[in-house]
């Protein structure tokens, strides 16, 4: 069995972690002025993302763990806009007038992290930590 006292931290400051969410499956950017991950035993998991952080004016530490087929990333640099948008463009309907917005894509779409690695790359940012296991 592991020690988790044992397993080292990785540190950074003023970075951006990109997370799945957990309802409706697209990616959602935590900002963080202090942030730290780990790879760890989770569960039956043998490999599993433990990441902590401190958004900015706070105090308190929040954590999550993030498990085997999901996508996570940890980039350098504080982007909030990279918390995609779950709704579409507005379709108003002549007829009754009435405007609706519909979402993007299905729960957990495959297309919810493709759109999160082309934000990613489109910018050229640096990336600190990359956890998939989708593929």
């Amino acid at each position: 069995m592991t020690n988790l006292n044992e397993i080292e931290w990785t540190e950074a400051e003023n970075a951006t972690l990109l997370i799945p969410s957990a309802m409706m499956g697209n990616y959602v950017a935590r900002v963080a002025r202090q942030i730290r991950w780990r790879r760890r035993p989770y569960a039956q998991h043998p490999n599993a993302l433990e990441v902590q952080w401190v958004e900015p004016r706070k105090r308190k530490w929040r954590g999550t763990v993030v498990t085997p087929g999901n996508l996570a990333m940890i980039v350098e640099g504080k982007f909030p806009e990279l918390a995609q948008d779950l709704l579409g463009a507005e379709e108003r309907n002549e007829a009754t007038g009435v405007s609706i917005r519909r979402s993007r894509y299905a729960s957990f779409a495959p297309e919810w992290q493709r759109d999160i690695e082309a934000a990613v790359e489109g910018r050229k940012l640096s990336v600190l930590e990359r956890y998939d296991t989708t593929r």
